[in-house]
């Protein structure tokens, strides 16, 4: 099944070097386009399996920054990897995206096909890890949940038997 992409921005030869340099790296994927972060959540709102969205920092409507903070907010996204493509090669924007929850950050002047596909892998290796991150948690919570129980069951025994006891000694 070809892997689908979000792709957000408001230049539309962006988006088609974007879209070119994916249908490059994977023969099939399916690019879905959006203009504004609106429209985005929209298309995310009608069908949201998505394989990775591409962000752009300067938009008419909002910042990458809260289009980021407002993919991660959907449920179905926000373990799917996000790389903020913008034309700055600013490391503190690098930085404030990646802590907004961006996983790779690259700069449209520096989009080479290598760097290209070396953002795409790299958060696409970052959101596995969180997947696995998540599922151990949930594993945790499990294991904690029946081992609270289990350790719960024996004293409640004993604290019937005590009871017991201590009506049987009462009534001697």
């Amino acid at each position: 099944e070809p892997r689908r992409f979000l792709i957000i921005d408001d230049d539309d030869l962006d988006r088609m070097v974007i879209e070119r340099k994916l249908g490059q790296m994977e023969p099939g994927a399916v690019c879905c386009h959006a203009a504004t972060a609106d429209a985005a959540l929209r298309l995310v709102a009608e069908d949201p399996a998505f394989d990775a969205a591409f962000v752009d920092f300067a938009m008419p409507d909002e910042d990458g920054l809260s289009t980021i903070r407002a993919l991660r907010r959907q449920k179905a996204l926000e373990l799917v990897p996000v790389i903020m493509v913008t034309g700055s090669a600013d490391p503190v924007l690098a930085a404030s995206a990646i802590i907004e929850g961006a996983d790779a950050y690259l700069s449209k002047e520096d989009m080479t096909d290598s760097r290209f596909a070396w953002a795409l892998v790299s958060a696409s290796e970052r959101a596995r890890l969180r997947r696995e991150a998540r599922a151990k948690e949930i594993a945790m919570r499990e294991f904690a949940f029946n081992a609270a129980h289990d350790l719960k069951s024996p004293l409640n025994g004993i604290t019937g038997f005590a009871a017991l006891l201590a009506k049987a000694v009462d009534d001697v």
